[in-house]
């Protein structure tokens, strides 16, 4: 699929365009500092034209920035890469990994990321390159193994197992990293889950787990 790009800026604060464009495009929201970046991706095979969704958004008071129509942009090699700033979680049973910062999407039509869940939903069907690093420390002195998982719509993907060794509370990091290609249908929705094989409790470690995705075919 190609698309042409158009680019606006508003105000965040009372403008939610997730729920108010016009059918015929889509859209993704981008925050750069104060400031609010959208872009409307036109899809050819559907109906609107450039000047409907500029008469569109001036009516929700967006200013338009900038336009590259000329661009086309395929789906293929477009990719998002999404990290856990925050770590701090503990667990002592199985829980979902909470990324919750974007270092990179190159294609927020392809890619929707939840910051309150970790998750990301594939929004177009094909093949795509999976890599996941899971990063946990140990809150005690017990020696404690861990296990972490792709999950695609809350199901395990097999051959997604990657496992970590986590010493104690002063040799407690350890990394558990796994790649893998798989076919996706759109709006299938992927996370990542870890849990405590044998030991005591475990922690995310901030800034220690990531989750890259990339369209491949």
């Amino acid at each position: 699929m190609s698309i042409a790009r158009y680019k606006w800026a508003g105000n965040f604060t009372d403008k939610d365009l997730d729920n108010q464009i016009p059918t015929g495009f889509t859209g993704a929201i981008q925050q750069v500092g104060p400031e609010v970046f959208v872009d409307i991706e036109v899809l050819p095979n559907l109906a609107g034209s450039k000047d409907d969704l500029d008469a569109y958004m001036a009516t929700l008071g967006w200013t338009f920035v900038v336009e590259d129509p000329t661009t086309p942009t395929s789906s293929v090699n477009q990719s998002v890469s999404v990290y856990d700033a925050t770590g701090g979680q503990e667990f002592s049973g199985r829980i979902v990994i909470l990324f919750d910062a974007v270092q990179k999407n190159t294609a927020p039509s392809i890619f929707s990321f939840n910051a309150t869940t970790g998750e990301i939903t594939v929004l177009e069907t094909g093949t795509y390159l999976i890599i996941f690093d899971v990063t946990l420390t140990s809150t005690t002195n017990t020696q404690t193994t861990s296990q972490s998982f792709l999950e695609r719509n809350a199901v395990l993907v097999p051959g997604t197992e990657s496992c970590g060794y986590h010493r104690n509370s002063s040799n407690g990091d350890d990394t558990a990293s796994m790649s893998t290609s798989i076919d996706l249908a759109a709006n299938d929705v992927l996370r990542v889950t870890a849990q405590k094989m044998a030991g005591s409790t475990l922690a995310t470690v901030a800034n220690g787990s990531r989750l890259t995705l990339e369209r491949t075919k």
